[in-house]
Formats: C-alpha cells, sequence, structure tokens
C-alpha cells in the first residue's frame, strides 16, 4: 500500500504546472476566437460590398449608389465654397484581360474610370467589383490600328460595312448589358479613327446609347472630335499616357504631367493599364490625393464640365 501511495503522489501535477498548462490553452483559445471573428467580419464585408450595387438594381437607384461612392471612397481634398480646383480623370484601359492586374486595380477604392475590354473574362462580375471600388465603367472597343497589328476578334476594321460595324458595336456593348456603361473608348484604332465615314457610323450608335466618346489619341490625325460634335455626341480626348513604361520613376513623372496640364487648362485626363507598377504608383498618390489642389472625378464628369464651358 505504501508502494501504491507513492506512485500516485508522483503523478499529480504540482501547483505551477497545472496554472501553466491552463494559461497556454487560454491563449489558445482566445487566439481561435479572434481568427473566427476576423474570419466572419471579413465575409460579411465582402457580402455587402457584393450586394451593394446590383445589375438586378434599378438603374436610378444604382446611379446614386455609384454617385455617392465617387464622393465618399477618396479623401479629396477640401474645396472652400467658391473656389475653383482643377478636376483630373484617371482612365484604366484593357481591364478585364489579366484577372490578378485588374484585380489590384480594382482594390482602389478612389473614383477611378475603368476601361474593360470587349473580349475580357468574367465582364459583368467585375464591372459590378469596379463600381463597387466607385469606379465608373465605359468599355474599351478594339478599333483596326495602321501597320501590323494582332487584332481582337471583334476589331472594327475600315474594311467593314456600316452595316457590319453596327452590328459589331452592339454586340460589344450587349456584353455589358445591365451595367452602367457611360461610354467608350478607343483601343488602338490609329487606322480607323482617321476615317470620317467609318467613325461616323460610330458615333451615329453612340448617340442613340447617350455615351460619350474618349479619344485616345493613338493618332494625331484622329477625326473623332469632328465626327462627335457633327453627331451631337460628348468628347473627350486623352491628354497624358501614364505607362508606356512599366516603370515606377516613369509613372511617377507621367502622373506629375497630369497634375500641371490640370493646373494649366482646369482638367486633364490620363491613362494608364492594369501594369505592376501602375498600381503602386497609382496607391501611393491616392494617399496623397487629399494634400493636393486637384479633384480626381470620373470621366463623365469631366464631359459635363467641358459641356458647361462651351
Amino acid at each position: 500500500m505504501e508502494k501504491k501511495d507513492e506512485e500516485i503522489e508522483d503523478l499529480t501535477p504540482t501547483p505551477w504546472l497545472y496554472w501553466c498548462v491552463c494559461g497556454i490553452v487560454g491563449l489558445l483559445c482566445l487566439g481561435l476566437l479572434v481568427f473566427l471573428h476576423d474570419v466572419y467580419a471579413n465575409a460579411g464585408h465582402k457580402q455587402t460590398l457584393s450586394k451593394e450595387v446590383s445589375i438586378l438594381m434599378p438603374a436610378k437607384e444604382r446611379d446614386a449608389i455609384i454617385e455617392k461612392k465617387e464622393q465618399d471612397v477618396s479623401a479629396q481634398p477640401a474645396v472652400k465654397t467658391g473656389e475653383k480646383i482643377p478636376l483630373m480623370a484617371i482612365v484604366i484601359d484593357d481591364m478585364g484581360i489579366n484577372q490578378k492586374r485588374t484585380k489590384e486595380i480594382l482594390s482602389l477604392q478612389a473614383p477611378l474610370t475603368s476601361s474593360f475590354l470587349t473580349y475580357g473574362k468574367n465582364l459583368k462580375e467585375l464591372c459590378m467589383e469596379a463600381q463597387n471600388a466607385g469606379h465608373e465603367i465605359i468599355i474599351h472597343v478594339p478599333m483596326e490600328p495602321e501597320g501590323q497589328a494582332s487584332l481582337a476578334p471583334d476589331t472594327l476594321s475600315v474594311s467593314m460595312t456600316d452595316e457590319e460595324i453596327v452590328a459589331g458595336l452592339k454586340q460589344m456593348l450587349q456584353k455589358f448589358e445591365g451595367v452602367n456603361v457611360k461610354g467608350v473608348n478607343n483601343h488602338m484604332g490609329s487606322l480607323f479613327t482617321m476615317s470620317a465615314p467609318k467613325m461616323d457610323v460610330v458615333m451615329n450608335v453612340l448617340k442613340s446609347n447617350n455615351m460619350f466618346f474618349l479619344d485616345s489619341k493613338t493618332t494625331p490625325y484622329s477625326v473623332a472630335g469632328q465626327l462627335a460634335e457633327k453627331n451631337g455626341v460628348r468628347y473627350l480626348k486623352r491628354d497624358v499616357f501614364l505607362d508606356n513604361q512599366n516603370d515606377y520613376a516613369y509613372i511617377s513623372k507621367q502622373l506629375k504631367e497630369a497634375e500641371k496640364i490640370a493646373q494649366l487648362q482646369g482638367y486633364s485626363i490620363a491613362i494608364g493599364h492594369p501594369k505592376s507598377q501602375t498600381f503602386r504608383v497609382l496607391k501611393e498618390w491616392l494617399e496623397t490625393l487629399k494634400n493636393k489642389k486637384i479633384r480626381l472625378v470620373h470621366l463623365s464628369k469631366l464631359a459635363l464640365h467641358k459641356d458647361s464651358k462651351e
């Protein structure tokens, strides 16, 4: 009996060991609770965002939400009553092709303008995500360039008949049915935008859909402006290409150039692409926007701004 008593006594944990074990278990439980809270909180946040803007919403309700996001999502500079502040629009072309880079741009909660290519993937889903981030949506319409180039399957070409151009353009617009699309801009198109007869057909379609045209100015000989005026279509043109080089210093310099142009003429339009360094520069630039005497706006706001000045 004495032997067994000694064995039982030896197996009994000492007080300090007992409390150490309890403490470790308590910390593990606390960590698990914090982890689960974050998981459910993030899931709820994503679910809320996905429901904010929906294809099924009435157009007026959807527009009101997007309008509010333009004002709320970005830290804009304070504007005094009566103060005139330069406006700037940043358009990101080629959205919807590289899904990773597209998602990076969509993570920027700001009044950017996302221009989606007509042959991109998950177009409607990405457009809704863009609108929930406060972006405006336009369509990046492939048009025939000068010289040899790899063309998209739905490229508008100068060899097309008027009927083929109308059908092709309408087919592109149908891919964005239910999306709050404000306008279009040309993808490539140095040859097509020089053709007055062909651009006349395009402008006629845009007029019937109440859309504006942004001229990417891939050629100095574009006649898009003249044909837009003839058809009563709001017309804008690009001032700066941000990222002909995917280089941080170069893109930063180009962004400063866009700021200077805005200060001189009252507004500017910069075009970039979903590239790694473009995302990096824009992310940092947006954080400094509240300290700049420039207001970032959707492209459609510049179209209205120009109309009011003319």
